[in-house]
């Protein structure tokens, strides 16, 4: 299965070890992450440019892992409004009990 990783990184200066380390539990987990924090620094490109470009690897993803603070975030509010309205599994990050099962059940 394919799992896109959404969260807060505009305005984030940790965004890339959070997103990294659901890619890693994702991967640990047996599935596939699809990580966009790995397009490039925010202040490369537009937030639409990143945005149109998450949204295509989003439709390639069979679910959407949702990060802390991602309700905070124009973008993964997007991002999670698309995965629902396809009927996407919506997994979300809680604590390390939950998140060492979350892709198992």
């Amino acid at each position: 299965m394919k799992v896109y990783i959404s969260g807060m990184i505009s305005d984030s200066l940790d965004y890339q070890a959070r997103f990294n380390k659901a890619e890693q539990l994702i991967r640990e987990a047996g599935e596939i992450p699809i990580n966009p924090a790995k397009y490039g620094s925010p202040s490369d490109q537009t937030w639409a440019y990143y945005m149109k470009e998450g949204i295509k690897e989003l439709l390639t993803c069979d679910a959407i892992y949702m990060l802390n603070g991602w309700g905070d975030s124009r973008g993964a509010t997007l991002e999670r409004h698309i995965a629902t309205q396809l009927n996407m599994p919506v997994f979300a990050e809680v604590n390390k009990d939950f998140e060492r099962s979350i892709l198992n059940d």
